[in-house]
């Protein structure tokens, strides 16, 4: 075989590469839908001190995994996952690859992305970027990842160039957020998923209610960050806001549109299951998506200019959102 490419649907997500691959990834699956809306419901929000700044980022998590930041590869019911340690495949990477994609696995795994022509010469930041097809004649690989300036899109690699992004991850720390050690095959599997209202009724309780398991198991892990959860990590975006100097992660900003999205997206899913027909419910959700279009594109801005006046109206956005969401999400638990 010269070549092959494994099917992707368009993302409906677009912050976190692990989320956003996955379900392009199971796109084609009949009840992927059901799952997506019943489940991408909580989050967690993480405080961190990173390269001298302080740092916040948000995620979804899910109640099953007590962890802080769970993977979805360990929670997607279509997807099967297998792990290998990098250095058994060290010596035949490339043919590795091959034959994963060959037998319908992607293959996911920490990159030196020196390669990114958008960045610096001396730019060597490891980063998961996931394999999805390849081409023997012309020798390269088709990556997803968050290229071109942190937009998740395709790239193609070249055989030799992959090896080398491969090699130069040897003397990277392994960390909770990363395992430059490890070699990640994934594959789409059909799935019968049911949707179970009670189950939704339950993430937004939890939501709202802004669970404090997750606290707790910070506290027994003594992690070095502080996580939020729930309703109280929309609420630190506003503390974020506030002590930002010259620089809002625009990824904060990235998730709360990605959220927002997907809020839009359950309410019209429930109409069409016809668990809901309120019209105001719709106008509310529309309403949070525009707002955290604002909030992303003044984002962007306040980076440019700094101006105190670009904080103030996302602050603004932002309470707007929490507000919408907090309505929207009491009422479904009504309504369920």
């Amino acid at each position: 075989m010269n070549g092959k490419t494994l099917k992707l649907g368009d993302p409906i997500l677009s912050t976190w590469p692990n989320y956003n691959f996955i379900i392009s990834f199971i796109r084609d699956k009949d009840t992927h839908y059901d799952w997506i809306m019943n489940n991408l419901v909580n989050v967690v929000g993480i405080e961190h001190h990173y390269l001298g700044c302080e740092r916040f980022n948000m995620n979804f998590t899910v109640l099953e995994v007590m962890s802080w930041n769970p993977s979805i590869f360990d929670v997607c019911p279509f997807v099967e996952l297998y792990k290998y340690p990098k250095k058994l495949l060290y010596d035949d990477i490339v043919n590795f690859v091959i034959d994963s994609i060959d037998n319908d696995f992607a293959v996911a795994l920490e990159l030196n992305q020196f390669f990114r022509y958008e960045q610096k010469e001396d730019y060597t930041f490891i980063h998961k970027s996931f394999v999805y097809g390849y081409d023997k004649k012309r020798e390269v690989f088709l990556l997803m990842d968050h290229f071109n300036n942190g937009k998740f899109n395709k790239l193609e690699l070249a055989f030799n160039t992959f090896v080398e992004a491969c090699d130069r991850t040897e003397n990277f720390e392994i960390n909770t957020h990363s395992r430059p050690d490890l070699v990640y095959l994934l594959k789409s599997k059909e799935y019968a998923y049911s949707f179970d209202k009670m189950r939704l009724k339950m993430h937004l309780e939890n939501f709202l209610a802004s669970n404090k398991t997750l606290i707790e198991l910070e506290m027994a892990q003594k992690q070095p960050f502080k996580i939020n959860y729930g309703m109280s990590s929309f609420e630190k975006i506003l503390q974020y806001i506030e002590h930002a100097e010259d620089f809002l992660d625009a990824r904060v900003f990235s998730f709360l549109h990605d959220y927002a999205r997907l809020t839009l997206f359950r309410v019209q899913y429930l109409h069409t299951k016809k668990i809901v027909s309120d019209e105001k419910m719709m106008l509310n959700s529309k309403f949070i998506l525009d707002s955290a279009n604002i909030a992303l594109q003044l984002c962007i801005k306040y980076n440019i200019n700094n101006q105190y006046q670009s904080k103030v109206k996302i602050q603004n956005c932002v309470n707007q959102i929490i507000d919408a969401l907090r309505n929207i999400s009491e009422r479904l638990i009504d309504i369920i």
